[in-house]
């Protein structure tokens, strides 16, 4: 008996290429075996660069509501010297002797600095001269800065 079955030109083409026809006919399945391998690469790759990563740096801060002490601000002393030879402290007049002693101007220096030492304060001490004073005076007044412990002295030009 002869039997005649109807099939198109792709699935005897098939047919023709496939060796094991039972096989080549099964629908495509999916493979697992290639799928685990690529995996386990992946799992190796992230192991690796995680074994390989440094670990970040802490940094130690202090937050603004955690200060510890205020920060030590210095007291600025003003001395000038008037072309009469008066000497001024902060603004305000001591000796206006043009030559001799500066007692009056001494002791205030001694009690700003006696004040300053007390509270542990920095003393910086600016020394504004007029052009024409004696260098006599000027070296008095050093004396009197330096017999009341003031070791900070800065010169400035006088303002006009």
């Amino acid at each position: 008996m002869l039997s005649f079955t109807m099939t198109s030109r792709a699935t005897s083409a098939h047919h023709r290429s496939c060796l094991r026809p039972a096989v080549c006919l099964s629908a495509p399945a999916f493979q697992l075996a290639p799928m685990v391998d690529v995996v386990f690469v992946i799992m190796l790759f992230f192991l690796v660069a995680a074994a390989t990563r440094q670990s970040e740096q802490t940094l130690s801060m202090e937050l603004p509501g955690t200060v510890r002490s205020m920060p030590d601000i210095p007291l600025d002393l003003d001395v000038q010297i008037e072309s009469d030879g008066a000497v001024l402290v902060n603004g305000e007049v001591f000796d206006t002797s043009p030559t001799g002693s500066l007692r009056l101007t001494q002791q205030v220096l001694q009690r700003i600095a006696a004040e300053a030492r007390q509270s542990a304060t920095k003393i910086l001490a600016t020394l504004e001269v007029a052009p024409d004073v004696p260098y006599q005076r000027i070296m008095e007044t050093l004396d009197a800065l330096a017999l009341a412990s003031v070791t900070n002295v800065s010169f400035a030009t006088a303002s006009e």
